[in-house]
């Protein structure tokens, strides 16, 4: 991940998490790389991952925060946690992985509170259609590849099909990375 890092990729999330504040839950957190990038505002973060290897080495990096920080074992389609109990969720390059993106998208919208930001940076299919033919043709294979992987899905329309209210979309590498900044309408 260090060249896509310094492609580029570190500045888009930085950019995804900018202005959250409160208690955040992170959807995917993976081995941890968004926790230096969090702003001051932030009091608690909270991560999932079903990866407990994963966790294991976000676990590394969240000693250095300066905020409060639980890493839990859990997947985004089955949330352990109350109703309206988050500020903000987050997740950034996570969504090609989940089993049930509809599902993850409607437990997060589940957990947060009314009128609460919801921020992705996901890549997806693009509206090429040429392109988008290759990614459902080529996601076979990239699935074993690439740990699952999916480079076919629309997570924009998962969005609004969850019921959040998506207020700005953010257009990186002609459509392939879009970061989506949306809201719990309650």
């Amino acid at each position: 991940m260090e060249l896509p890092e310094n492609l580029g990729l570190r500045r888009l999330r930085e950019k995804a998490l900018d202005g959250l504040r409160g208690r955040v839950l992170e959807l995917g957190i993976g081995t941890g790389r968004n926790l230096p990038l969090y702003p001051e505002a932030v009091t608690h973060l909270v991560g999932v991952d079903p990866d407990g290897a994963m966790l294991g080495r976000a676990r590394g990096r969240a000693r250095g925060a300066p905020f409060a920080v639980d890493l839990i074992p859990a997947v985004a389609e089955e949330l352990p946690f109350e109703d309206a109990s988050f500020d903000a969720a987050v997740a950034t390059l996570a969504f090609c992985t989940v089993q049930e993106p509809q599902k993850a998208l409607s437990e997060a919208r589940r957990v947060l509170k009314e009128g609460a930001g919801l921020r992705l940076l996901e890549h997806v299919k693009m509206d090429r259609k040429h392109v988008a033919w290759a990614q459902e043709k080529a996601t076979p294979i990239w699935k074993r590849l690439a740990g699952g992987c999916r480079l076919d899905r629309d997570t924009l329309a998962a969005v609004r099909e969850a019921g959040f209210e998506v207020e700005r979309v953010e257009r990186h590498l002609d459509g392939l990375v879009l970061t989506v900044f949306a809201r719990n309408p309650g």
